[in-house]
Protein backbone atom coordinates (compact mmCIF):
# COMPACT_ATOMS: atom_id res chain seq x y z
CA UNK A 1 0.00 0.00 0.00
CA UNK A 2 1.77 3.42 -1.26
CA UNK A 3 2.89 5.24 1.85
CA UNK A 4 0.80 8.67 1.62
CA UNK A 5 -3.06 6.48 1.59
CA UNK A 6 -1.96 6.01 5.18
CA UNK A 7 -1.66 9.90 5.59
CA UNK A 8 -4.92 11.89 6.33
CA UNK A 9 -4.24 15.55 4.02
CA UNK A 10 -3.65 18.47 5.21
CA UNK A 11 -5.98 20.83 6.36
CA UNK A 12 -9.04 18.13 5.68
CA UNK A 13 -11.28 17.21 7.98
CA UNK A 14 -11.48 13.63 9.90
CA UNK A 15 -13.33 10.60 8.24
CA UNK A 16 -16.46 9.02 9.05
CA UNK A 17 -15.13 5.84 10.81
CA UNK A 18 -17.26 3.97 7.95
CA UNK A 19 -16.20 0.01 7.00
CA UNK A 20 -13.89 1.22 4.16
CA UNK A 21 -11.86 3.76 6.87
CA UNK A 22 -11.69 1.84 9.80
CA UNK A 23 -10.13 -1.57 7.30
CA UNK A 24 -7.63 0.53 5.84
CA UNK A 25 -6.92 1.97 9.29
CA UNK A 26 -6.20 -1.48 10.40
CA UNK A 27 -4.40 -2.41 7.96
CA UNK A 28 -2.24 0.56 7.39
CA UNK A 29 -1.46 0.03 11.45
CA UNK A 30 -0.72 -3.33 10.88
CA UNK A 31 1.93 -2.86 8.27
CA UNK A 32 3.71 0.24 10.33
CA UNK A 33 3.81 -2.68 13.41
CA UNK A 34 5.06 -5.27 11.12
CA UNK A 35 7.75 -3.22 9.54
CA UNK A 36 8.28 -1.76 13.57
CA UNK A 37 9.02 -5.42 14.52
CA UNK A 38 11.44 -5.81 11.59
CA UNK A 39 9.03 -8.97 10.63
CA UNK A 40 9.51 -8.12 6.93
CA UNK A 41 13.32 -6.57 7.44
CA UNK A 42 16.63 -8.99 7.36
CA UNK A 43 17.44 -9.50 11.09
CA UNK A 44 20.74 -8.38 12.02
CA UNK A 45 23.90 -10.38 10.13
CA UNK A 46 25.34 -12.07 12.90
CA UNK A 47 28.48 -14.28 12.59
CA UNK A 48 28.25 -17.94 11.84
CA UNK A 49 30.99 -20.17 13.73
CA UNK A 50 33.95 -19.04 11.86
CA UNK A 51 36.05 -22.42 9.73
CA UNK A 52 34.72 -24.61 6.67
CA UNK A 53 32.80 -27.76 7.27
CA UNK A 54 35.53 -30.16 7.29
CA UNK A 55 32.89 -33.16 5.57
CA UNK A 56 32.07 -31.49 2.63
CA UNK A 57 33.41 -33.87 -0.01
CA UNK A 58 33.27 -34.38 -4.21
CA UNK A 59 29.74 -35.77 -4.51
CA UNK A 60 28.58 -38.16 -6.46
CA UNK A 61 29.08 -41.61 -6.03
CA UNK A 62 28.01 -44.71 -7.58
CA UNK A 63 28.10 -48.80 -7.07
CA UNK A 64 27.04 -51.89 -7.95
CA UNK A 65 28.40 -55.13 -7.28
CA UNK A 66 27.30 -59.08 -7.63
CA UNK A 67 29.19 -60.53 -4.35
CA UNK A 68 27.37 -63.61 -4.28
CA UNK A 69 29.59 -66.66 -3.30
CA UNK A 70 28.50 -68.26 -6.33
CA UNK A 71 29.67 -67.82 -9.13
CA UNK A 72 27.96 -66.87 -12.29
CA UNK A 73 28.57 -69.29 -15.43
CA UNK A 74 27.62 -69.49 -18.95
CA UNK A 75 28.72 -71.53 -21.95
CA UNK A 76 27.67 -68.94 -24.67
CA UNK A 77 30.39 -67.30 -27.02
CA UNK A 78 28.49 -64.04 -26.64
CA UNK A 79 28.88 -61.52 -23.94
CA UNK A 80 26.44 -61.67 -21.02
CA UNK A 81 25.98 -59.04 -18.73
CA UNK A 82 27.03 -60.10 -15.15
CA UNK A 83 26.76 -56.41 -13.44
CA UNK A 84 25.10 -53.47 -14.30
CA UNK A 85 25.60 -49.88 -12.76
CA UNK A 86 23.30 -47.24 -14.36
CA UNK A 87 22.98 -43.52 -13.04
CA UNK A 88 22.19 -39.91 -13.89
CA UNK A 89 24.62 -37.69 -12.37
CA UNK A 90 22.99 -34.28 -11.41
CA UNK A 91 23.08 -30.84 -12.50
CA UNK A 92 24.04 -29.86 -15.73
CA UNK A 93 27.31 -29.72 -17.77
CA UNK A 94 30.10 -31.63 -17.46
CA UNK A 95 30.78 -34.35 -15.06
CA UNK A 96 34.14 -36.16 -14.52
CA UNK A 97 33.95 -39.67 -13.01
CA UNK A 98 36.79 -42.58 -11.81
CA UNK A 99 35.51 -45.73 -12.92
CA UNK A 100 36.83 -48.59 -11.30
CA UNK A 101 36.07 -52.16 -12.27
CA UNK A 102 36.95 -55.89 -10.72
CA UNK A 103 35.93 -58.81 -11.09
CA UNK A 104 37.25 -62.77 -10.47
CA UNK A 105 36.81 -64.80 -13.51
CA UNK A 106 37.66 -68.96 -13.98
CA UNK A 107 36.84 -71.74 -16.90
CA UNK A 108 36.07 -75.53 -16.58
CA UNK A 109 38.42 -76.13 -19.19
CA UNK A 110 42.29 -75.11 -19.43
CA UNK A 111 41.91 -75.42 -23.58
CA UNK A 112 39.24 -72.26 -23.43
CA UNK A 113 39.25 -68.91 -23.00
CA UNK A 114 36.84 -66.85 -20.62
CA UNK A 115 36.47 -63.44 -21.84
CA UNK A 116 35.53 -59.91 -20.07
CA UNK A 117 35.03 -56.81 -20.26
CA UNK A 118 33.81 -53.17 -19.08
CA UNK A 119 31.61 -52.16 -21.15
CA UNK A 120 29.83 -48.46 -21.40
CA UNK A 121 26.90 -48.47 -23.34
CA UNK A 122 26.02 -44.79 -23.57
CA UNK A 123 25.89 -42.76 -25.91
CA UNK A 124 27.40 -45.66 -27.76
CA UNK A 125 28.99 -48.89 -26.45
CA UNK A 126 32.43 -48.28 -26.02
CA UNK A 127 34.96 -51.19 -24.64
CA UNK A 128 37.06 -50.03 -22.06
CA UNK A 129 38.94 -52.99 -21.28
CA UNK A 130 39.02 -56.28 -22.19
CA UNK A 131 40.54 -59.91 -20.95
CA UNK A 132 41.14 -62.70 -22.92
CA UNK A 133 42.12 -65.36 -20.55
CA UNK A 134 42.35 -69.00 -21.17
CA UNK A 135 43.65 -69.98 -17.35
CA UNK A 136 47.00 -72.43 -16.20
CA UNK A 137 44.06 -74.44 -14.18
CA UNK A 138 40.89 -75.38 -15.05
CA UNK A 139 38.39 -73.69 -12.24
CA UNK A 140 41.03 -71.21 -10.79
CA UNK A 141 40.08 -67.74 -10.21
CA UNK A 142 42.06 -64.58 -11.24
CA UNK A 143 41.34 -60.76 -11.62
CA UNK A 144 39.76 -58.88 -13.73
CA UNK A 145 40.62 -55.21 -13.57
CA UNK A 146 39.72 -51.54 -15.32
CA UNK A 147 39.86 -48.08 -14.29
CA UNK A 148 39.16 -44.94 -16.61
CA UNK A 149 38.38 -40.78 -15.87
CA UNK A 150 35.22 -40.64 -18.08
CA UNK A 151 33.51 -37.43 -18.91
CA UNK A 152 29.34 -37.67 -18.41
CA UNK A 153 26.77 -35.12 -18.96
CA UNK A 154 24.85 -33.73 -16.35
CA UNK A 155 21.08 -34.84 -16.52
CA UNK A 156 22.38 -37.72 -18.86
CA UNK A 157 21.89 -41.56 -18.06
CA UNK A 158 24.96 -43.99 -18.71
CA UNK A 159 25.24 -47.34 -17.77
CA UNK A 160 28.38 -49.27 -17.18
CA UNK A 161 28.41 -53.30 -17.53
CA UNK A 162 30.94 -56.22 -16.62
CA UNK A 163 29.83 -59.17 -19.37
CA UNK A 164 31.90 -62.24 -19.79
CA UNK A 165 32.07 -65.56 -22.67
CA UNK A 166 33.58 -68.44 -23.14
CA UNK A 167 35.38 -68.99 -26.52
CA UNK A 168 34.06 -72.44 -26.82
CA UNK A 169 30.71 -73.75 -25.24
CA UNK A 170 32.79 -77.13 -24.27
CA UNK A 171 34.13 -74.83 -21.93
CA UNK A 172 32.06 -73.39 -19.31
CA UNK A 173 33.04 -69.52 -18.34
CA UNK A 174 32.82 -68.33 -14.60
CA UNK A 175 32.61 -64.89 -13.35
CA UNK A 176 32.50 -63.87 -9.52
CA UNK A 177 32.94 -60.42 -7.11
CA UNK A 178 32.07 -58.60 -10.24
CA UNK A 179 31.83 -55.04 -8.86
CA UNK A 180 32.15 -51.19 -10.56
CA UNK A 181 32.58 -47.92 -8.48
CA UNK A 182 31.72 -44.71 -10.52
CA UNK A 183 33.13 -41.65 -8.25
CA UNK A 184 32.90 -38.02 -9.16
CA UNK A 185 35.98 -36.51 -9.27
CA UNK A 186 37.04 -32.73 -9.23
CA UNK A 187 40.84 -32.22 -8.91
CA UNK A 188 42.38 -35.20 -11.31
CA UNK A 189 44.63 -35.45 -14.55
CA UNK A 190 44.56 -38.31 -16.34
CA UNK A 191 46.73 -39.72 -19.43
CA UNK A 192 44.94 -42.07 -22.07
CA UNK A 193 45.98 -43.52 -25.07
CA UNK A 194 43.31 -46.39 -25.80
CA UNK A 195 44.73 -47.54 -29.65
CA UNK A 196 46.51 -50.82 -29.59
CA UNK A 197 50.02 -50.39 -30.35
CA UNK A 198 53.55 -52.58 -30.07
CA UNK A 199 57.06 -52.78 -28.84
CA UNK A 200 59.39 -55.34 -30.04
CA UNK A 201 62.07 -54.14 -28.00
CA UNK A 202 62.91 -56.30 -24.87
CA UNK A 203 63.68 -52.22 -23.42
CA UNK A 204 60.99 -50.46 -22.04
CA UNK A 205 58.99 -48.52 -23.90
CA UNK A 206 56.38 -45.92 -22.98
CA UNK A 207 53.14 -46.11 -23.90
CA UNK A 208 51.49 -43.13 -22.03
CA UNK A 209 52.96 -40.53 -19.83
CA UNK A 210 50.72 -38.13 -17.06
CA UNK A 211 52.00 -35.16 -16.83
CA UNK A 212 50.40 -32.57 -14.14
CA UNK A 213 51.18 -30.29 -11.45
CA UNK A 214 50.54 -31.27 -8.17
CA UNK A 215 49.66 -29.56 -4.89
CA UNK A 216 51.44 -30.43 -1.65
CA UNK A 217 49.21 -33.48 -1.09
CA UNK A 218 48.05 -36.97 -1.10
CA UNK A 219 46.99 -38.54 -4.59
CA UNK A 220 45.49 -41.68 -5.72
CA UNK A 221 47.99 -42.69 -8.54
CA UNK A 222 46.09 -45.66 -10.31
CA UNK A 223 46.98 -47.39 -13.73
CA UNK A 224 45.83 -50.03 -15.86
CA UNK A 225 45.42 -51.57 -19.39
CA UNK A 226 45.44 -54.74 -21.54
CA UNK A 227 48.45 -56.05 -22.37
CA UNK A 228 49.43 -59.73 -24.54
CA UNK A 229 52.02 -60.81 -26.77
CA UNK A 230 51.87 -61.60 -30.51
CA UNK A 231 53.62 -64.78 -29.73
CA UNK A 232 52.20 -67.91 -27.88
CA UNK A 233 53.88 -68.73 -24.78
CA UNK A 234 56.12 -65.50 -24.90
CA UNK A 235 55.25 -62.55 -21.78
CA UNK A 236 54.95 -59.27 -21.82
CA UNK A 237 55.92 -56.69 -19.34
CA UNK A 238 54.16 -53.83 -17.91
CA UNK A 239 55.36 -51.20 -15.30
CA UNK A 240 54.79 -47.74 -14.06
CA UNK A 241 57.57 -45.46 -13.38
CA UNK A 242 57.07 -42.21 -11.39
CA UNK A 243 59.04 -38.78 -11.48
CA UNK A 244 61.79 -40.43 -9.89
CA UNK A 245 62.41 -43.40 -13.03
CA UNK A 246 61.43 -45.41 -9.57
CA UNK A 247 59.45 -48.70 -10.02
CA UNK A 248 56.19 -48.17 -9.07
CA UNK A 249 55.01 -51.95 -9.42
CA UNK A 250 55.89 -54.68 -13.05
CA UNK A 251 53.63 -56.89 -13.95
CA UNK A 252 54.49 -59.81 -16.27
CA UNK A 253 52.07 -61.98 -17.95
CA UNK A 254 52.50 -64.74 -20.95
CA UNK A 255 49.63 -66.54 -22.36
CA UNK A 256 49.25 -70.07 -24.34
CA UNK A 257 48.02 -68.54 -27.37
CA UNK A 258 48.91 -65.30 -29.32
CA UNK A 259 46.94 -61.57 -28.26
CA UNK A 260 45.75 -63.36 -25.58
CA UNK A 261 44.79 -59.87 -23.38
CA UNK A 262 44.61 -59.59 -19.86
CA UNK A 263 45.07 -56.82 -17.20
CA UNK A 264 47.61 -54.99 -16.13
CA UNK A 265 46.71 -52.82 -12.69
CA UNK A 266 48.41 -50.89 -9.95
CA UNK A 267 47.42 -48.26 -7.55
CA UNK A 268 49.11 -46.49 -4.72
CA UNK A 269 49.02 -43.38 -2.59
CA UNK A 270 51.47 -40.89 -2.92
CA UNK A 271 52.61 -38.19 -1.35
CA UNK A 272 53.77 -35.77 -3.99
CA UNK A 273 55.32 -32.15 -3.15
CA UNK A 274 54.51 -28.95 -5.43
CA UNK A 275 55.07 -28.88 -8.77
CA UNK A 276 55.79 -30.94 -11.87
CA UNK A 277 54.93 -34.69 -11.67
CA UNK A 278 55.51 -37.19 -14.34
CA UNK A 279 54.11 -41.07 -14.75
CA UNK A 280 54.22 -43.28 -17.30
CA UNK A 281 52.88 -46.39 -17.95
CA UNK A 282 55.46 -48.35 -20.10
CA UNK A 283 55.51 -52.24 -21.87
CA UNK A 284 58.12 -54.51 -23.16
CA UNK A 285 58.79 -57.49 -25.13
CA UNK A 286 60.24 -61.13 -23.99
CA UNK A 287 62.12 -61.43 -27.27
CA UNK A 288 63.15 -58.70 -29.91
CA UNK A 289 62.68 -61.12 -32.71
CA UNK A 290 59.63 -60.22 -35.21
CA UNK A 291 56.38 -61.63 -34.20
CA UNK A 292 56.99 -61.83 -30.75
CA UNK A 293 55.76 -57.72 -30.29
CA UNK A 294 54.64 -56.71 -26.98
CA UNK A 295 50.84 -55.43 -27.28
CA UNK A 296 48.84 -52.96 -25.18
CA UNK A 297 45.53 -50.93 -25.43
CA UNK A 298 43.01 -49.27 -23.06
CA UNK A 299 46.20 -47.82 -21.52
CA UNK A 300 45.33 -45.13 -18.78
CA UNK A 301 47.65 -43.50 -15.80
CA UNK A 302 45.21 -41.21 -13.57
CA UNK A 303 45.96 -39.11 -10.35
CA UNK A 304 43.21 -37.77 -8.11
CA UNK A 305 43.32 -35.76 -5.09
CA UNK A 306 42.85 -37.80 -2.44
CA UNK A 307 40.77 -34.78 -0.23
CA UNK A 308 38.21 -35.01 -3.08
CA UNK A 309 37.47 -39.02 -2.32
CA UNK A 310 37.38 -38.58 1.79
CA UNK A 311 39.19 -40.29 3.89
CA UNK A 312 42.62 -42.28 2.55
CA UNK A 313 43.63 -44.34 4.61
CA UNK A 314 46.37 -46.20 3.41
CA UNK A 315 48.96 -48.95 4.09
CA UNK A 316 51.69 -50.39 1.63
CA UNK A 317 54.64 -53.12 1.84
CA UNK A 318 56.16 -53.35 -1.04
CA UNK A 319 58.05 -56.21 -0.77
CA UNK A 320 59.25 -58.72 -2.74
CA UNK A 321 58.66 -60.96 0.07
CA UNK A 322 58.34 -65.20 0.19
CA UNK A 323 56.40 -67.63 1.72
CA UNK A 324 56.27 -71.79 1.50
CA UNK A 325 53.12 -71.12 3.88
CA UNK A 326 49.86 -73.35 2.46
CA UNK A 327 47.67 -70.98 5.19
CA UNK A 328 47.50 -67.31 4.34
CA UNK A 329 50.25 -64.93 5.68
CA UNK A 330 49.65 -61.11 5.95
CA UNK A 331 51.78 -59.05 3.58
CA UNK A 332 50.23 -55.95 4.30
CA UNK A 333 47.53 -54.66 7.12
CA UNK A 334 45.53 -51.55 7.33
CA UNK A 335 44.05 -50.82 10.96
CA UNK A 336 42.24 -47.59 11.43
CA UNK A 337 38.90 -46.19 12.67
CA UNK A 338 36.69 -44.33 11.04
CA UNK A 339 35.54 -41.01 11.97
CA UNK A 340 32.04 -41.88 11.60
CA UNK A 341 30.21 -45.27 10.26
CA UNK A 342 30.05 -45.41 6.72
CA UNK A 343 30.88 -47.16 3.07
CA UNK A 344 34.22 -47.33 2.08
CA UNK A 345 35.62 -48.47 -1.08
CA UNK A 346 38.17 -50.52 -0.11
CA UNK A 347 41.00 -51.24 -2.93
CA UNK A 348 44.07 -53.99 -2.82
CA UNK A 349 46.57 -54.12 -5.61
CA UNK A 350 49.25 -56.33 -5.34
CA UNK A 351 51.84 -58.48 -7.59
CA UNK A 352 51.61 -62.08 -7.19
CA UNK A 353 54.03 -65.62 -8.55
CA UNK A 354 55.24 -68.76 -7.07
CA UNK A 355 58.74 -69.76 -8.64
CA UNK A 356 57.92 -73.15 -9.54
CA UNK A 357 55.28 -72.93 -13.00
CA UNK A 358 53.72 -75.98 -11.38
CA UNK A 359 52.47 -74.50 -8.23
CA UNK A 360 50.20 -71.61 -7.83
CA UNK A 361 50.74 -67.75 -5.52
CA UNK A 362 47.55 -67.07 -4.21
CA UNK A 363 46.25 -64.01 -2.57
CA UNK A 364 43.13 -62.64 -0.49
CA UNK A 365 41.91 -59.34 0.35
CA UNK A 366 40.44 -59.83 3.61
CA UNK A 367 38.26 -57.27 5.82
CA UNK A 368 37.92 -58.11 9.22
CA UNK A 369 38.43 -61.74 9.26
CA UNK A 370 35.87 -62.19 5.77
CA UNK A 371 37.33 -62.92 2.45
CA UNK A 372 35.97 -60.60 -0.10
CA UNK A 373 38.66 -61.40 -2.97
CA UNK A 374 40.97 -64.58 -3.50
CA UNK A 375 42.99 -65.31 -6.40
CA UNK A 376 45.07 -68.16 -7.77
CA UNK A 377 48.05 -67.29 -9.74
CA UNK A 378 50.12 -69.67 -11.38
CA UNK A 379 52.73 -68.45 -13.83
CA UNK A 380 53.45 -70.02 -16.81
CA UNK A 381 57.18 -68.43 -16.98
CA UNK A 382 59.24 -68.03 -13.89
CA UNK A 383 59.70 -64.65 -14.55
CA UNK A 384 55.75 -63.82 -14.39
CA UNK A 385 54.36 -61.63 -12.04
CA UNK A 386 50.48 -61.40 -12.24
CA UNK A 387 48.53 -58.51 -10.96
CA UNK A 388 46.25 -59.15 -8.09
CA UNK A 389 43.53 -56.35 -8.13
CA UNK A 390 40.23 -55.72 -6.05
CA UNK A 391 37.69 -52.78 -5.56
CA UNK A 392 34.90 -53.53 -3.21
CA UNK A 393 32.29 -51.91 -0.85
CA UNK A 394 32.14 -52.54 2.57
CA UNK A 395 30.16 -50.80 5.41
CA UNK A 396 32.35 -50.03 8.08
CA UNK A 397 31.18 -49.09 12.13
CA UNK A 398 33.26 -46.14 13.78
CA UNK A 399 35.52 -48.73 15.60
CA UNK A 400 38.78 -50.18 14.51
CA UNK A 401 39.25 -52.04 11.57
CA UNK A 402 41.56 -54.14 10.02
CA UNK A 403 41.95 -54.58 6.36
CA UNK A 404 44.88 -57.34 5.14
CA UNK A 405 46.55 -58.60 1.92
CA UNK A 406 47.53 -61.87 2.28
CA UNK A 407 49.54 -64.70 0.26
CA UNK A 408 50.46 -68.52 0.48
CA UNK A 409 52.18 -71.09 -1.73
CA UNK A 410 50.21 -74.38 -2.06
CA UNK A 411 53.26 -76.69 -1.47
CA UNK A 412 54.14 -76.19 2.23
CA UNK A 413 57.78 -76.23 3.52
CA UNK A 414 59.94 -76.39 -0.35
CA UNK A 415 62.30 -73.20 -1.24
CA UNK A 416 61.95 -73.63 -4.51
CA UNK A 417 58.16 -73.66 -4.54
CA UNK A 418 57.48 -70.08 -2.70
CA UNK A 419 54.68 -67.69 -3.12
CA UNK A 420 56.10 -64.56 -3.89
CA UNK A 421 54.28 -60.59 -3.49
CA UNK A 422 55.42 -57.17 -4.13
CA UNK A 423 54.23 -53.65 -4.16
CA UNK A 424 50.91 -54.64 -1.79
CA UNK A 425 48.80 -52.02 -1.17
CA UNK A 426 45.53 -51.20 0.65
CA UNK A 427 43.66 -47.97 0.32
CA UNK A 428 40.31 -47.00 2.03
CA UNK A 429 37.79 -44.46 0.30
CA UNK A 430 34.78 -42.91 1.51
CA UNK A 431 32.13 -44.07 -1.03
CA UNK A 432 28.82 -43.23 0.71
CA UNK A 433 28.50 -39.01 1.38
CA UNK A 434 26.06 -36.31 2.33
CA UNK A 435 26.07 -32.95 0.90
CA UNK A 436 23.55 -29.97 1.16
CA UNK A 437 22.94 -27.98 -2.12
CA UNK A 438 21.07 -24.37 -2.79
CA UNK A 439 19.44 -25.49 -6.11
CA UNK A 440 16.80 -27.97 -6.64
CA UNK A 441 18.81 -30.02 -9.60
CA UNK A 442 21.87 -30.17 -7.21
CA UNK A 443 24.08 -28.74 -9.55
CA UNK A 444 26.59 -26.97 -7.21
CA UNK A 445 27.44 -28.02 -3.88
CA UNK A 446 26.48 -25.27 -1.04
CA UNK A 447 27.62 -24.60 2.62
CA UNK A 448 26.63 -21.21 3.53
CA UNK A 449 22.67 -20.32 3.91
CA UNK A 450 21.87 -16.60 4.58
CA UNK A 451 18.21 -16.26 3.39
CA UNK A 452 15.33 -17.05 4.73
CA UNK A 453 12.62 -19.58 3.35
CA UNK A 454 15.61 -21.05 1.32
CA UNK A 455 15.56 -24.76 1.32
CA UNK A 456 18.52 -27.01 1.85
CA UNK A 457 18.39 -29.62 -0.53
CA UNK A 458 20.67 -32.61 0.83
CA UNK A 459 21.89 -35.28 -1.32
CA UNK A 460 23.48 -38.67 -0.78
CA UNK A 461 25.50 -41.26 -2.42
CA UNK A 462 26.41 -44.81 -2.30
CA UNK A 463 24.08 -46.39 -0.22
CA UNK A 464 22.14 -49.57 -0.88
CA UNK A 465 19.89 -49.38 -3.48
CA UNK A 466 16.74 -48.90 -2.57
CA UNK A 467 17.69 -48.87 1.22
CA UNK A 468 15.61 -47.37 4.10
CA UNK A 469 16.85 -44.25 5.18
CA UNK A 470 16.44 -41.40 8.38
CA UNK A 471 17.73 -37.64 8.17
CA UNK A 472 18.11 -36.19 11.59
CA UNK A 473 18.66 -32.38 11.45
CA UNK A 474 20.75 -30.28 14.32
CA UNK A 475 21.36 -26.81 14.46
CA UNK A 476 24.79 -25.15 16.36
CA UNK A 477 22.83 -25.24 19.71
CA UNK A 478 24.02 -26.51 23.14
CA UNK A 479 25.60 -30.19 23.03
CA UNK A 480 26.88 -30.06 19.82
CA UNK A 481 23.22 -28.83 18.45
CA UNK A 482 19.63 -29.56 19.33
CA UNK A 483 17.27 -31.94 17.08
CA UNK A 484 15.24 -30.18 14.93
CA UNK A 485 13.48 -32.16 12.35
CA UNK A 486 13.71 -35.80 11.53
CA UNK A 487 13.01 -37.11 7.64
CA UNK A 488 12.69 -40.43 6.18
CA UNK A 489 13.43 -41.27 3.15
CA UNK A 490 14.92 -44.15 0.29
CA UNK A 491 17.42 -44.65 -2.25
CA UNK A 492 17.34 -44.80 -5.53
CA UNK A 493 18.35 -47.82 -7.99
CA UNK A 494 21.40 -46.47 -7.96
CA UNK A 495 22.12 -45.66 -3.92
CA UNK A 496 21.03 -41.72 -4.27
CA UNK A 497 18.74 -40.12 -2.17
CA UNK A 498 17.33 -36.92 -1.80
CA UNK A 499 15.77 -34.37 0.39
CA UNK A 500 14.72 -31.02 -0.25
CA UNK A 501 11.89 -30.67 3.11
CA UNK A 502 14.40 -28.71 5.19
CA UNK A 503 13.56 -24.80 5.42
CA UNK A 504 15.74 -23.54 8.47
CA UNK A 505 13.38 -20.10 8.66
CA UNK A 506 10.63 -22.57 9.95
CA UNK A 507 12.68 -23.32 13.15
CA UNK A 508 12.45 -20.03 15.06
CA UNK A 509 14.96 -19.15 17.59
CA UNK A 510 17.22 -22.05 16.72
CA UNK A 511 21.23 -21.14 17.08
CA UNK A 512 23.13 -19.66 13.86
CA UNK A 513 26.32 -21.26 13.00
CA UNK A 514 27.25 -24.88 11.50
CA UNK A 515 23.99 -26.92 11.00
CA UNK A 516 24.00 -30.86 10.75
CA UNK A 517 22.54 -33.58 8.54
CA UNK A 518 22.92 -36.67 9.60
CA UNK A 519 21.87 -40.01 7.74
CA UNK A 520 21.15 -42.84 9.47
CA UNK A 521 18.40 -46.14 9.03
CA UNK A 522 15.16 -46.03 10.01
CA UNK A 523 15.26 -48.32 12.95
CA UNK A 524 17.19 -45.30 14.97
CA UNK A 525 15.60 -42.63 16.68
CA UNK A 526 17.66 -39.52 16.86
CA UNK A 527 18.22 -38.12 20.20
CA UNK A 528 17.52 -34.55 21.03
CA UNK A 529 20.67 -33.66 21.17
CA UNK A 530 23.81 -34.39 18.98
CA UNK A 531 26.23 -35.30 20.96
CA UNK A 532 23.94 -37.97 21.90
CA UNK A 533 23.64 -39.30 18.49
CA UNK A 534 25.27 -42.86 18.74
CA UNK A 535 28.44 -43.29 16.30
CA UNK A 536 27.78 -46.53 15.35
CA UNK A 537 24.62 -45.21 13.79
CA UNK A 538 25.70 -42.66 11.55
CA UNK A 539 25.86 -43.55 8.13
CA UNK A 540 27.14 -40.29 6.79
CA UNK A 541 27.24 -36.94 7.87
CA UNK A 542 27.32 -33.02 6.16
CA UNK A 543 27.55 -29.81 7.71
CA UNK A 544 26.46 -26.46 6.50
CA UNK A 545 26.65 -22.68 7.49
CA UNK A 546 22.92 -21.65 8.64
CA UNK A 547 23.46 -17.42 9.01
CA UNK A 548 21.27 -15.43 11.57
CA UNK A 549 19.45 -13.89 8.32
CA UNK A 550 18.11 -17.01 7.52
CA UNK A 551 16.36 -17.82 10.30
CA UNK A 552 13.52 -15.35 11.40
CA UNK A 553 12.93 -13.89 15.19
CA UNK A 554 9.03 -15.72 14.62
CA UNK A 555 7.45 -16.81 11.91
CA UNK A 556 5.24 -14.50 9.35
CA UNK A 557 1.95 -15.65 10.10
CA UNK A 558 2.96 -15.84 13.67
CA UNK A 559 3.90 -11.91 13.83
CA UNK A 560 1.52 -11.11 11.16
CA UNK A 561 -1.48 -11.99 13.41
CA UNK A 562 0.25 -10.28 16.59
CA UNK A 563 0.33 -7.31 14.25
CA UNK A 564 -3.50 -7.34 13.93
CA UNK A 565 -4.04 -7.92 17.67
CA UNK A 566 -2.29 -4.45 18.55
CA UNK A 567 -3.83 -2.89 15.70
CA UNK A 568 -7.80 -3.79 16.91
CA UNK A 569 -6.07 -3.11 20.70
CA UNK A 570 -4.99 0.32 19.18
CA UNK A 571 -7.96 1.15 16.88
CA UNK A 572 -10.13 -0.18 20.27
CA UNK A 573 -8.47 2.35 22.37
CA UNK A 574 -8.81 5.28 19.85
CA UNK A 575 -12.59 4.32 19.42
CA UNK A 576 -13.34 4.35 23.13
CA UNK A 577 -10.84 7.68 24.08
CA UNK A 578 -13.22 9.38 20.86
CA UNK A 579 -16.67 8.21 22.80
CA UNK A 580 -15.50 9.19 25.96
CA UNK A 581 -14.64 12.78 24.68
CA UNK A 582 -18.27 12.90 22.51
CA UNK A 583 -20.20 11.85 25.84
CA UNK A 584 -18.45 14.58 27.79
CA UNK A 585 -19.63 17.35 25.20
CA UNK A 586 -23.01 16.27 25.25
CA UNK A 587 -23.08 16.26 28.98
CA UNK A 588 -21.74 19.36 29.15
Amino acid sequence: MPVQTCRARAGAAPPRANGSTVFRKLVCIAAAMTLAAGVYLPTPLRAAKAGTPSDSYTIGRYYADDDSNDPSTTTSVLFQDKTTLTFTPRGSGSKYYLVIAGALIANSSASYVTGAQLLQTTPTPTTLAITHYQPNMANYYVPFAAQKIVTLSGGTSYTFKIQYYTSNGSGTAAIQKARIAAIEVANYANAIDESNTTNQSTSYAAKVTLNFTSSSANYLIIAAGDTANSAANYYTKARVIDTASADQGEGVQESPAALQYRPYAMMQRASLSAGSQTYTLQYASQSAVGGREANMQNARVSAVLLSDLGADSYAVTEGPTATQSITYVDMTTLTFTPAVAGVYLVIGSAFVTNENTAYEGWANLDINGTSYAEAAIKPRSTSAYMPFFAAVRVSLAASSQTIKLQWRTNFAGHSAREAFIKNARIIALRLNTLESYSDSGYGAVSNNFTVAGSPVYIRGNGQAASGAYRIAYYDAGASGGQWLKTTDTSADAAGEITDSTFIPSNFVGSAAGDWRAVLTSQSYSPPLNYNDFSAAQKIAEDTFAVNASAIPELPTSLAVIASLALSFAAYYLMRKRRGLAARRVRVG
